[in-house]
């Protein structure tokens, strides 16, 4: 029997990440659960961030002009990074007397991979450098740290309500106020749950692997909208956390956001199709191309596989399914089981 090397943790967590964002009314919460726990897993060699590379990227980290360079339509970090860029064309600098004495560190994105259903990458963060309050409008994102301490705060919308059509200043209600690292489980918010609203503080070098899906895309309403507190409601006698009124601003100019060079393991999609296109496919039917970013920021069209796993979390039969594409470098894939989970 040949030898099969073993799959990486990353790999993995792509395919579970595949399987769980493909089905009709998005995933359970086992289901999300159980990708929370494959994120955690994925170790940082894979990611080129083993104490080694680590020194590297820091280096280039803390290197880093406030010149920028972008990829429209590569992901959270990227998409953050357009939107600053548009606003600083029509804004004075210095904004303001601070960010003129005392600006915060330009912060780094590493894109992975990101397609039309699940985005990947990594923010690294020096000390004292903050992403402002943000929100992630009909998506779930799990994020996990990597090395360093973050404080992350979360707010939810304390009614429901589709955010264009309600009046700002609007009432949040505070999710989360507390200092993450390494050592603590990714966390999870959703589309009106677990702090869909939230901001990343550096209180020392950190970095943060984000699993998003679906992406951020201004064509299809998901556009990322910044967030400051107005005021803050006191509450008497009130056990839930004190409600704060929120309202659209423009981040400082010191909020920079630069493209970094991503050394790690580059994950190759399985080419689930969505469930929604599987819908009248047969014999000579043909499915819809997938355009797909990998961490070589070039693009690439695949045709998807026919074959779908009959649950969302687990692995096909015994028989294996093949298909050669392209990926955005060039490389030729080849694919088996659609999900295997690694050896431990």
């Amino acid at each position: 029997m040949p030898h099969r090397s073993p799959v990486r943790r990353l790999q993995f967590l792509m395919d579970v990440a595949q399987a769980t964002f493909n089905q009709p009314g998005g995933p359970t919460r086992q289901q999300v659960e159980a990708l929370q726990r494959t994120l955690s897993l994925v170790p940082l060699e894979e990611l080129g961030l083993s104490p080694q590379q680590r020194e590297q990227q820091q280096h280039e980290v803390h290197s880093s002009s406030s010149s920028r360079s972008c990829s429209p339509g590569l992901g959270d970090g990227a998409h953050m990074l357009h939107d600053e860029l548009e606003r600083e064309r029509g804004r004075p600098y210095p904004c303001t007397e601070s960010e003129a004495l005392d600006p915060r560190p330009p912060i780094t994105y590493l894109l992975i991979y990101e397609d039309a259903r699940v985005s990947l990458g990594i923010f690294c963060l020096p000390a004292r450098a903050k992403i402002p309050l943000h929100n992630h409008p009909g998506m779930t994102v799990l994020s996990r740290v990597l090395y360093g301490d973050m404080h992350v705060c979360s707010y939810d919308w304390a009614e429901p309500g589709d955010a264009d059509a309600v009046e700002l200043p609007r009432a949040a209600r505070r999710v989360v106020d507390s200092t993450l690292t390494a050592a603590d489980q990714p966390t999870v918010l959703f589309p009106d749950a677990g702090g869909n609203i939230h901001e990343f503080t550096a209180l020392t070098d950190c970095a943060v692997l984000d699993l998003m899906s679906p992406p951020y895309s201004t064509e299809d309403g998901r556009d990322c909208t910044y967030y400051s507190i107005v005021s803050e409601e006191q509450q008497q006698n009130s056990v839930e956390p004190p409600l704060v009124l929120l309202s659209c601003f423009e981040p400082p100019l010191d909020f920079v956001i630069n493209q970094g060079r991503y050394r790690g393991v580059t994950p190759r999609c399985k080419l689930l199709p969505h469930s929604g296109s599987m819908s009248g496919v047969s014999g000579g039917d043909q499915s819809p191309t997938t355009s797909v970013h990998t961490a070589g920021g070039q693009e690439g069209h695949r045709e998807p596989l026919l074959q779908q796993p009959s649950s969302p979390l687990s692995s096909p039969s015994s028989a294996a399914t093949t298909h050669s594409g392209r990926s955005g470098g060039g490389a030729q894939l080849e694919r088996s089981n659609l999900i295997e989970a690694p050896s431990s």
